[in-house]
């Protein structure tokens, strides 16, 4: 049974997701208070505290030692509000904590919360003084790398599954491309620039990296979806800067999988394609 102390106003629009996954969760107890102060005569015994934050300065630092010296064992991690954007370069993030927007913390809360269970967490067993540099390397650790064949084997590359790519820039390609290959699967490229084309035959998944605002509208993305005939629709991963809730609603309602801000980490993308392959696998 994995503990949480959830603080903050739980109301926030942007945080009703994260609190409805809570209360999904088997194994996971939650407690709440409305802000930190509230939060001192919490017993001491969670594994978990979670601080909604709406807005920089939101919380104050004083607050959260208090809570930590009480609170020592416990891990420490802020959800962020979209009006947090930037506030490491104009405020004060809270120190010692593991940042996570709402959006991010979506993709991968279900398998942190279980490994957290476990006892196997390695991004929120690091120490309080880690950096996002030291979140995104415990992170990659967990990223599967058995299933790559393609450079012993370019015929089983051709015969992979296929992983398409549509993107302004071919970096963004790229770096999906060596993610490809340790899953098994092979990766095209085509430009957004050009157009939604209907999608080759082979295609087991699509990633769609988004640059710009307006780059593309879930009218265009829905009809990838209705012209896939009677074969089931092929799972779609957008990636967005900085995505608005609303902006995530309307691109799931067009027919996303998931929606993942970008910098992403490669384990949360990996959790929405791999289940796919192993099913064509099958």
């Amino acid at each position: 049974m994995v503990s949480v102390l959830l603080i903050g106003d739980t109301s926030w629009l942007e945080f009703r997701p994260c609190i409805r996954l809570l209360a999904d969760m088997r194994g996971v107890r939650v407690r709440r208070r409305p802000a930190l102060v509230a939060a001192a005569d919490a017993p001491n015994e969670h594994d978990l505290v979670m601080i909604l934050q709406r807005y920089p300065g939101e919380h104050r630092v004083d607050d959260l030692e208090r809570l930590r010296s009480a609170q020592p064992l416990a891990r420490f991690v802020a959800i962020l509000g979209s009006w947090c954007e930037g506030e490491g370069r104009s405020g004060e993030p809270l120190p010692g904590t593991l940042r996570y927007y709402w959006h991010q913390w979506m993709s991968s809360a279900r398998d942190q919360l279980r490994l957290l269970r476990t006892g196997k967490n390695r991004a929120w067993s690091l120490p309080p003084t880690a950096t996002d540099e030291d979140l995104v390397l415990a992170e990659a650790d967990t990223v599967t790398a058995t299933k790559g064949l393609q450079a012993e084997n370019p015929a089983a590359e051709r015969s992979a599954p296929l992983l398409l790519v549509m993107s302004r820039d071919y970096s963004a390609f790229e770096s999906l491309r060596s993610a490809a290959g340790l899953w098994g699967m092979r990766a095209e490229w085509r430009r957004l620039a050009a157009g939604l084309q209907s999608l080759p035959d082979a295609t087991t998944a699509l990633v769609i990296d988004v640059e710009r605002d307006g780059e593309l509208s879930p009218r265009r993305l829905g009809r990838l979806q209705t012209e896939a005939g009677g074969k089931a629709p092929v799972p779609i991963v957008l990636l967005l800067g900085f995505p608005r809730l609303h902006d995530v609603r309307r691109y799931l309602r067009a027919g996303a999988t998931a929606v993942l801000s970008k910098p992403y980490a490669l384990r949360d993308l990996e959790r929405i394609l791999l289940p796919r392959l192993c099913n064509d696998a099958a």
